[in-house]
């Protein structure tokens, strides 16, 4: 409470609010300044009149409240805007702001005239005056005038934002503020340094996280980064592996027994040991990738089929998973594939070509390259060229025909379909092509199926003689390897692709929007 030497000066919330018109044809813009509260409208008892259709008889309410001016609409038919926000009910008036009436209707501005408030500055609300107009000595004559309280007051200007901000927050202190306002600044100054304190603990401690989740990042990325390696070391030693095999069951059929067949049965449990442990890796690989997504379908399975063709997913160019897709829209284009599966077990051909294939430890996706080469057709009958007519269901040209026992018919040398020419039996030019495609993928081919398919379609021109330029080992002569240092002929580079994307579509052909079954589903017959 003051005491009796203190006079607290009444304070009003305002002093009122400055209306401004804006200027028209008949004058300057007009201000007006209302210190109550007044209502806007047409009727002729408004206090302030417009007159517009637009604007209702009593169309809204200017009025002044314990926090400051604000205005209402008093259900006019077009309402109100405040600020470009149409208003419901009540809203404040906060500095200079501008009404509408109505949609398009008049428009004018509105600045309340603000008073201090003593309660926030002291040296200047506080005055101290003798009580019932005496002086401190008691004399009536000491007493300054009302006139000159009056003046005083007066001479009080309410402080701008820019002001107040100083006042409270500002470095300099004023040897007139009072006890309150130095007290609140001292708290002011307190507070932000507890704020800032928080503050760099919140920084410091989400560096500490960060910098725990990068060095994490990395260490993964290096144990990921080995262990890949080894997955790759592992699955060339396993490839290499394949070739000596291939080589020595090779040489147990031309030498009739001479390499014992055991000694091919425990390599080839090894080989089985190591395509384990290699699953193993890949695994592990998987599990140890952060923040990894798993791979869509078609991506999973061409990962799949090149493992199978015998190629390292590991190492698979970036762009290969795309052109892959785009072979496989080539397939969706035309009705071929479809129709060739349908003749394939139409005719229960699958049987025979798997038992083939497999007999020689080769893929039973290799089915895949008959397609290419004839589409499963028994009578196939393709150009004639300086290696003589290829033919059948494997188009064999005469000498590798001969070379793996198949017999030539007397129209050997005609492009006409002879019964009597081997080529043209299913069965035994299925056997003789996969002995021959085993053939190339234990030499020249070094295990890589995808090798093989390009070996196969120009194994008599200069792919083939681009193949032996590599060095004599798996991991450095293999597809990846070949389209990275050569540029094939396009026809080879066909060939390969679409062998390998309907291999890939095989595998799901619901998924690719096929509707042939797998018919790698079907038993083989014994």
């Amino acid at each position: 409470m003051p005491d009796d030497q203190t006079v607290i000066m009444p304070w009003p919330a305002s002093k009122g609010i400055c209306v401004s018109l804006p200027a028209t044809s008949e004058g300057a813009e007009r201000k007006i300044v209302f210190d109550k509260a007044f209502r806007i409208g047409r009727q002729a008892d408004c206090d302030l009149r417009f007159q517009d259709d637009r604007v209702s008889r009593q169309h809204a309410e200017i009025y002044p409240t314990a926090e400051g001016w604000a205005i209402r609409d008093l259900g006019s038919a077009n309402g109100t805007l405040l600020a470009g926000m149409a208003i419901d009910d009540a809203m404040p008036i906060s500095g200079t702001m501008e009404i509408q009436l109505g949609c398009n209707g008049p428009t004018f501005r509105v600045e309340p005239i603000i008073a201090t408030r003593p309660e926030e500055e002291a040296d200047a609300t506080r005055i101290r005056l003798p009580a019932a107009g005496l002086s401190k000595t008691g004399d009536p004559a000491k007493s300054p005038p009302p006139s000159e309280q009056t003046a005083f007051r007066s001479r009080r200007q309410p402080l701008n934002p820019e002001q107040i901000k100083n006042h409270y927050f500002g470095d300099q202190e004023d040897a007139a503020m009072g006890d309150r306002t130095l007290l609140l600044r001292k708290l002011i100054v307190q507070e932000q340094k507890k704020q800032s304190t928080r503050y760099h603990m919140v920084i410091f401690g989400i560096s500490l996280v960060l910098l725990a989740v990068s060095g994490l990042a990395v260490y993964q990325q290096l144990r990921l980064a080995h262990a890949q390696k080894l997955a790759v070391d592992i699955f060339y030693d396993m490839k290499t592996l394949e070739v000596q095999i291939v080589r020595e069951e090779a040489r147990r059929h031309r030498a009739a027994y001479l390499v014992q067949q055991a000694g091919i049965t425990r390599k080839r449990e090894q080989l089985q040991a190591m395509q384990r442990r290699y699953d193993e890796y890949l695994d592990n690989l998987n599990g140890m990738r952060l923040f990894k997504q798993s791979p869509s379908r078609d991506v999973e399975i061409i990962h799949r089929i090149a493992r199978i063709f015998g190629e390292s997913e590991l190492l698979a160019p970036e762009d290969f998973v795309q052109e892959v897709k785009k072979y496989i829209q080539l397939w969706k284009s035309t009705r071929r594939l479809p129709l060739a599966i349908a003749r394939l077990q139409r005719n229960n051909l699958t049987s025979i070509l798997v038992n083939a294939l497999q007999k020689q430890n080769l893929p039973a996706q290799f089915l895949y390259l008959s397609l290419q080469e004839s589409n499963f057709k028994k009578e196939a009958l393709g150009p004639e060229t300086r290696f003589g007519i290829a033919k059948g269901p494997w188009q064999f040209i005469p000498t590798t025909a001969a070379e793996y026992g198949l017999k030539l018919g007397p129209l050997a040398s005609k492009r006409e379909y002879d019964p009597a020419d081997e080529r043209f039996d299913f069965a035994k030019a299925s056997t003789a092509a996969a002995r021959y495609l085993k053939d190339i993928y234990g030499n020249e081919a070094q295990a890589s199926g995808l090798l093989v398919m390009a070996s196969y379609n120009w194994g008599h021109n200069r792919v083939r003689k681009l193949i032996g330029q590599m060095p004599e080992n798996p991991r450095e002569r293999n597809f990846w390897q070949l389209i990275k240092k050569y540029r094939i002929p396009k026809e080879t580079y066909d060939y390969v692709f679409y062998i390998f994307s309907a291999a890939v579509i095989g595998e799901d052909p619901q998924y690719f929007g096929f509707d042939f079954a797998n018919p790698l589903q079907e038993k083989p017959a014994s």
